[in-house]
């Protein structure tokens, strides 16, 4: 759905996993360079937490990242 709208699906090939966590350092959930994520916790019911495993998202992201790599 996100694609037929022509809305891009992943991250431009030059954003990097550390890219990311600069940023998310400095968004407006931030609090004292903690990063705080918000997360599903079921349809209609989101949390914001820092409760979360730091491997998980370094996971996510590079995951995230790699895919947006396109083969040449």
């Amino acid at each position: 759905l996100i694609a037929a709208a022509g809305l891009p699906v992943s991250p431009p090939a030059s954003l990097t996993p550390e890219i990311f966590l600069n940023n998310m350092a400095v968004d407006k959930k931030a609090r004292d360079g903690q990063v705080f994520l918000v997360l599903l916790k079921q349809l209609g019911e989101a949390v914001v937490t820092r409760d979360y495993s730091a491997d998980a998202l370094n996971a996510t992201l590079n995951d995230c990242c790699r895919s947006s790599i396109q083969p040449a």
